[in-house]
């Protein structure tokens, strides 16, 4: 049963380029030290006047522009920024970084992707341009780009936080029964596990997030279709995702923002990406989900992968990422019932 929860105490922050990556730098002692800096956040080395200017506005309406489908309007990106003759080594640990280098003696403009450089896992981006309308042009051209490969990146640091304190217990349990596996850190557990679906969940006294996993037999194309994919989903909710009172159960909600498809590759493999909002059915519950569906070929079988979160009054950019994340660990196993 999905809980409410008392809302005390304060909850803490929580393919490729068309270009080549350069190689990544290592230190004087062999290794490079983990990254820094908060979830999401930007961090990026530009003259004031520029930042105050036209190419500080464009950067702005990029890197600040809402954050898909969620229960209030939160940015994709938090931005920091700093002067050139500011960055010095304290900042160099950060995990994102954009350069940007305006300046009229350059001949043409540039576009640098490296990882790596000063710490690991680390995305730098650089834009070198000889005036601020050059530069703008130039992350107009790439900006879906960078966009998606900061989010890579922030998914990266992820993934391996979660490999640091994964229950190898519940990723066994899931290979034996459903022939996949996700990385799941502690303090998940499994609540429910049926044939052909799994909730997996975590509980706080201010949160709740939960990972379903569900299989169908693959027919034909016709279960990528958004309809048949929210159908799906609603099918399952309401069979195995019960709300807190009596009768009430987990569907996507259609009342003020419509789920959103996207077709996508996910993990070397065709499938549709869905956001959307869900609300409990005779109860007053809700919150962002995401969902991705693909199909397994060697058991020619349709996997949904789907997260939600339920956290009432706080923002939950930083939560669906983690969300992600965890869809995005997913391996396909060989062995089932073994």
């Amino acid at each position: 049963m999905i809980k409410k929860y008392s809302l005390s105490g304060f909850v803490k922050n929580l393919l490729l380029l068309t270009i080549a990556f350069i190689s990544s730098c290592i230190n004087e002692n062999g290794y490079l030290p983990s990254s820094s800096g908060k979830t999401a956040e930007i961090l990026f080395i530009i003259d004031k006047y520029q930042w105050d200017g036209i190419a500080g506005d464009s950067i702005k309406a990029v890197f600040r522009s809402e954050y898909r489908v969620l229960n209030q309007p939160e940015p994709m990106f938090n931005l920091a920024n700093i002067e050139e003759k500011s960055f010095t080594k304290i900042f160099e640990s950060h995990r994102n970084i954009f350069i940007v280098e305006i300046k009229p003696e350059f001949e043409s403009t540039k576009f640098e992707v490296r990882k790596n450089v000063w710490a690991q896992p680390q995305l730098v981006v650089r834009i070198s341009a000889k005036s601020a309308e050059d530069f703008i042009a130039k992350l107009s051209l790439q900006k879906e780009q960078i966009v998606r490969l900061f989010f890579e990146n922030e998914r990266e640091r992820m993934l391996k936080a979660f490999k640091h304190d994964e229950d190898v217990t519940i990723g066994k349990q899931l290979r034996d029964k459903y022939g996949l596996s996700l990385t799941i850190p502690n303090g998940y557990f499994i609540a429910k596990s049926v044939d052909n679906f799994c909730w997996i969940r975590r509980e706080t006294e201010e949160t709740s997030m939960g990972v379903l996993i569900y299989t169908q037999p693959y027919l034909d194309t016709a279960v990528f279709q958004p309809e048949n994919i929210i159908a799906l989903r609603d099918s399952m909710t309401q069979l195995h995702v019960p709300g807190p009172s009596d009768g009430s159960y987990m569907q996507v909600s259609q009342k003020l923002i419509l789920p959103i498809h996207k077709e996508i590759n996910f993990k070397d493999s065709y499938a549709v990406e869905t956001r959307g909002l869900w609300d409990v059915e005779g109860d007053f519950m809700g919150g962002p989900f995401i969902n991705y569906t693909f199909v397994d070929e060697e058991r020619n079988r349709v996997i949904t992968l789907d997260a939600f979160v339920y956290a009432p009054r706080y923002n939950k950019r930083d939560y669906i990422l983690q969300c992600e994340a965890l869809l995005y660990s997913v391996e396909l196993s060989s062995q089932v019932g073994k």
